[in-house]
Parts: C-alpha cells; structure tokens; sequence
C-alpha cells in the first residue's frame, strides 16, 4: 500500500539545514502551524512554503530528539480546549524567520472547540527524519506552551531518579534532616519533637527573670552561696540590730550625707574617678544670662525645631526653626548658600565654568584675539575668529532691513521675487525659444508663439479651394487664438496670382486653403494660443 500520510523537509527547509550543517550553525524551529487544505487531504510538496489553508499557528510545545532514532526530530504542539471548530489535514513547521522548513498531512481529525459540548485537548506531534539533528536548535520557551501529561510524567519519574535534591538553608527551601541534639549549632538540621522537650524541661528550672529572684526555693542557701554576711539582712540605722548610717560620727573614715559632698578631700581625683574630668575645665560660674536660658524648661518653645535668640537683657525666647533654614545653617561656604537661594549669579556676577566658556578663554592669546575679528563656532564647543570689516560693523549697526538695504543700495526690484506671477520679475528661464524652422517662442505668463512650413495642395476648380489640415509642432494647452499664412519661397508656377488664408481648427491643429490652380504651395504658418 502506498504512503498516504508524510513529513518531509521543503525546498527552504533543507537547505537551510545543509548550510547550518556545513557551517555549524543552527536551524531554529520555532513554530507549529495546522491547517485543513481547504477541505481536502493535501499531499505534501517540497516547493510548498505555505499550507493550503492555514487555520491556527503558536509556538511548540515540545521539540526533542528521538531517544529511539538519532536521526529524527519529534516536534509537538498542545491545542487547547478553547480553540478549535475545525478539521486539520495539514500540518508546517516555522523556523524563527516564520520560512516553513517542514511539511506533513496527517489523517483527517476534527478539533472541537469548548462550546461545542466537548473539551477536548488535542496533541499534534510530527516526527521529522533529517540529515544532522546537530544542526537543529532544540529550545522550547516555557512561559507561552501547555505541557502534555507524558511530558509532565516523564519529567517527574526523571527527577525522582536524579540527585537534584538540594537541602534546605536559611535562605533557600529544601530537603531537611531531623536532629534531636539540644547542644548543636547547625542551621541546616530541624528540631524534633524529643530535642522541643528537652529545651522546654531545661527551661523549668532556670530561673525566670521577670520574678526578679522570687522563685528561688531556698534564699538562705542563696545568701550563703553568695558569701553574704548578715548585715544583709539588716537595715540602716543607729539602733541595735541596724547597720550604721553614712552620717554616724561613730564611722571614722566616712563621708557625711548632711556635707552634700562638701567633705570629699580631693575633689579632682573623685570626679576622674567618676570618669568625668572634664568638669573641671572652663567651668563657667552661674550668672543670670545661663539663668535665662535656664528659664526655657519647661516652655512651648523647647521643643525640636526651634531655635533661642535674646529678646532683651538677661531674657531668652525661641522661635521656629524651618527645614529650610536647618539646611542653610549646614552649607560650607557662600557659594552653597547662594546656590540653595537659587540665585548662585550674585557671587560677584560670577558664571560657573562650563566647555562652552573654556572654548571661548582659549581665544586668549591667539592670532585673531585682536581688533576687527568675530568669533563664531566651527563645531560643538570650538570657537574660532573671522575678520569683522568695516563694512560689516556698519551693517551690524543697522536697526531694520530698510536700513540695511539701503547700505547695500539695492533698488525697487530687490524687493520683487522671481517668477511669473503678479509684481513678479521673471526669470530668463521662464522663456523657451526654439529657432528651428518648425520652432516656438514660450513666454511667462503662458502664451505661445509657433511657427511652421506647410505645403497646401493645388485647388482642384476654381470654386474648390485645395486644403490640408496640419498639426502644431507643439500642441496649444488651451486654446489657438488665430493662424497667419503667407508664401514661403517661390514653389509655385508663376501663373496666377494664388488667395491663402488659414484659421485654428483646435489647439491641436489648423486649417491652410489655396485658390492657385497651377500647382501645390509652401506656406509659411505663425500661431498665436496659450
């Protein structure tokens, strides 16, 4: 039985593979499209670079080497069960230049759509023999196909078989071991529940810090671990049973509370003991200036974003603070200021540098950096001088074009433009003229003069004149106003004295007679029209 249904590579396609092939590039298949040949199976044909009657075309779902065949190419497309209420008999492969590179037919099947009571999703696969599958580039994007369930399973009983099983960090999700250790450190281990217990029955019996030591079961033991002695638990005082005061005169040795400080030897020493020297250089004695500042404790304004100032003697008051004056307080220098008020030209009319003013101050020293020369720029940021003459200075110093004009000492026809139009001066070019014997005279304005040889007949009779119709060398564009005829040369017998008269029977020709019976006649034809 002969094979009814191929796939095989067009014209295009195979020699796209032969030049990757023998150049070591790729063919890029891209593309699946399915049609329904117009309503018959369509036998595949190499020179095809269409389908007969494409229906639908999307990006493959699938493109793989045979595992079983080196030397084919399986391709395969997913229709989904929204698209479809067609029959498919044809089915092409695109490359990424949208050129079919491969053709097949396939047995005839209807694809339904949704709506039409079945959702059927249907798979198109097309396997396709060639020379070097090297040379083919075997890349699907996953973002835009659906993925059969073979594909799906196959990829998932591959993954299982692999050892691409990460473990889990802090940072990544993975695989994770168990651990019941309570001691270790590890960030990749997981806690069980035995090593959960532990951590819990090791926290019961350590003291709790919000009870502040009253969950200790035994304090005389804590006392005594302590090494305390038992003053510990005994107040202050001058009774019996009570640990002397600071102020009991019976403590040698001991400051006295009701001094306030007064009996410290060695003031110095006792503040660097206390880690603060620094008090006791540039003191500044109390006086009723730090009093007013003293006096801001306590008020509205002593709050952020304001600042003291003196509103009389010894007196301090604040006023608000604005962001933007914080940001001023902060620049370095004039130019910051300035520059934050937004008017950075007031520093002593000074401009900031930029390559258009360097360009200019490398005019300093050059030969045309004197008398009677102009800059101007030859380029972007390059600035040259020109000689500026005494013609031009007066020129510059006109004040409109009349004056300007009048220094050039043009006349009225300055002002007219070119041309043939009204109050305009026409140009020599707006003349044609053609001296040849059948020539014509074109002016501006469109009226044209021609002029012609024409050889009338001789008059039959004496009542019948002999007539021809001629056709202008040069065709009127509107109309002929009149013809004039007269002898040209002496082509006639001399017998008789011939009548000529001519008129325009168009733009496009006119009419020449003659009465002389003897014989024909040169004449010579001027034409006026427009």
């Amino acid at each position: 039985m002969a094979t009814k249904y191929l796939a095989l590579l067009t014209n295009i396609g195979a020699a796209k593979l032969a030049k990757a092939t023998a150049l070591g590039t790729k063919v890029e298949i891209t593309q699946l499209a399915v049609g329904d040949g117009n309503g018959v199976l369509p036998t595949p044909n190499p020179a095809q670079t269409a389908l007969v009657h494409e229906l639908r075309r999307a990006p493959l779902n699938m493109l793989t080497v045979d595992p079983a065949n080196a030397s084919q190419i399986i391709a395969e497309q997913v229709i989904p069960e929204d698209v479809g209420g067609w029959w498919i008999r044809e089915i092409g492969l695109f490359d990424k230049d949208g050129d079919m590179v491969a053709i097949a037919n396939c047995a005839e099947t209807y694809k339904p759509q949704l709506q039409e009571g079945s959702g059927r999703v249907q798979v198109i696969r097309v396997i396709l023999i060639v020379s070097s599958t090297e040379a083919v580039t075997l890349k699907i994007d996953p973002a835009v196909v659906l993925a059969t369930r073979q594909y799906v399973d196959s990829q998932l009983r591959a993954h299982e078989q692999s050892r691409n099983h990460p473990d889990a960090s802090t940072t990544e999700k993975g695989f994770v071991q168990l651990s019941s250790s309570v001691t270790s450190d590890s960030e990749s281990q997981a806690a069980t529940s035995k090593a959960v217990k532990i951590a819990m029955d090791n926290g019961s019996a350590r003291l709790a810090k919000d009870r502040n030591l009253s969950d200790l079961p035994n304090i005389a033991l804590a006392r005594q671990n302590l090494e305390l002695g038992d003053s510990s638990t005994r107040n202050v005082g001058a009774t019996a049973g009570t640990v002397a005061s600071g102020d009991d005169a019976r403590i040698t040795g001991a400051m006295q509370k009701n001094q306030n400080g007064a009996d410290i030897p060695d003031v110095a020493k006792f503040l660097q003991n206390l880690g603060i020297p620094e008090l006791l250089d540039d003191r500044q004695p109390v006086n009723d200036m730090l009093t007013g500042f003293a006096r801001l404790d306590g008020q509205p304004g002593n709050a952020a974003n304001n600042i003291p100032y003196i509103s009389g003697k010894n007196a301090v008051t604040t006023t608000p603070l604005t962001a933007f004056m914080r940001s001023m307080f902060g620049k370095a220098d004039e130019t910051a200021v300035l520059s934050l008020l937004g008017v950075p030209e007031l520093l002593d009319g000074r401009q900031p540098i930029n390559d258009t003013l360097t360009a200019f101050a490398q005019l300093d020293g050059q030969p045309g950096n004197t008398a009677d020369n102009i800059p101007y720029f030859s380029a972007h940021n390059t600035v040259i001088t020109t000689a500026l003459t005494a013609f031009m200075r007066t020129m510059l110093g006109k004040a409109n074009a009349e004056d300007v004009l009048a220094l050039l000492g043009t006349k009225t026809a300055a002002l007219r433009d070119v041309g043939t139009g009204v109050n305009q001066i026409p140009d020599m070019s707006s003349f044609t003229f053609s001296n040849a014997t059948q020539g014509f005279m074109k002016y501006p304005g469109g009226l044209i003069e021609q002029w012609f040889i024409a050889t009338v007949p001789q008059a039959p009779s004496a009542t019948i004149n002999g007539t021809i119709d001629v056709l202008f060398p040069t065709p009127f564009p509107n109309k002929c106003y009149g013809v004039n005829v007269n002898y040209a040369g002496i082509t006639a017998t001399r017998d008789g004295t011939p009548f000529l008269s001519g008129m325009a029977v168009d733009k496009f020709a006119c009419r020449v007679a003659s009465t002389y019976l003897n014989s024909g006649l040169d004449v010579f034809v001027r034409a006026v029209g427009y």
